[in-house]
């Protein structure tokens, strides 16, 4: 995950590694090593996940698909309006095995976003209206955003 830090202070980093349990030197190393982009923010690249830095959200379908037809024609407007607001498809659909409890829906999709506010922003998108209520008409189930 890329985060934005914008003038995020050092020590937080540091005290973010311990969290995270990333060894002290490569986490000093990448410190030392940030250079400003043109904008003058400072970009991180690392599996960022506790306190105050940004945590990966996840939207997660499941549900069955009532209406094939209807649904085929969702996929490509649902697949830009991801790609648009820098989401990516993790699951869509495939084989499972029920390991414990009641087997799931027959349609699950999980989205990766790289928090809660940008699947937010994807899910209330102009792009993202515009395939919304076909889903809703080509299917039956649950949508929610979870952190990760």
């Amino acid at each position: 995950m890329v985060a934005p830090l914008n003038g995020f202070h050092q020590t937080n980093l540091l005290r973010y590694s311990e969290r995270a349990d990333i060894k002290e030197g490569l986490m000093k190393r990448r410190v030392d090593n940030f250079r400003p982009t043109e904008a003058g923010d400072i970009t991180l690249q690392l599996p960022l996940r506790y306190g105050d830095v940004i945590v990966t959200a996840y939207v997660i379908f499941q549900g069955e698909i009532t209406n094939p037809e209807d649904y085929e024609a969702y996929k490509p407007l649902a697949g830009a309006s991801v790609e648009s607001h820098g989401g990516k498809y993790l699951v869509r659909g495939g084989k499972f095995i029920a390991l414990e409890g009641e087997a799931p829906s027959s349609r699950t999709v999980i989205l990766q976003f790289d928090s809660m506010e940008a699947a937010s922003s994807w899910y209330e998108s102009s792009e993202y209206a515009a395939a919304k209520p076909i889903r809703q008409n080509a299917s039956k189930g649950s949508l929610y955003i979870i952190e990760g």
